[in-house]
């Protein structure tokens, strides 16, 4: 598992979207960088199809709602297509909901 933190708040919830808000997009970057390296191996075989590793399913946005703060969204039919163990390390690290 990851040791660091995320400050985060739960933002909106959409239909396709998986979506949360952080203050810190930089450590939510190293730790998907860090899932990259922890699941190189589904990486280079069977999620060849996630060009840019797991940053590549997320995106980062301003929060119209509160100044300062990043929506992080991940689309749900890719997120569902992951084996489970990669799931439940990008939801510990975004802490979808």
């Amino acid at each position: 598992m990851i040791n660091w933190k995320l400050e985060r708040l739960l933002c909106s919830h959409y239909t396709n979207m998986l979506t949360n808000c952080t203050n810190n997009p930089e450590a939510l970057t190293k730790a998907l960088e860090k899932l990259d390296v922890k699941h190189q191996n589904y990486l280079k075989n069977e999620g060849k199809w996630l060009v840019g590793g797991f940053k590549s399913i997320v995106s980062l946005k301003p929060n119209p709602d509160v100044e300062g703060e990043i929506q992080v969204s991940v689309r749900r039919e890719v997120f569902n297509m992951l084996p489970a163990n990669v799931k439940a390390d990008i939801n510990h690290c975004i802490d979808l909901k």
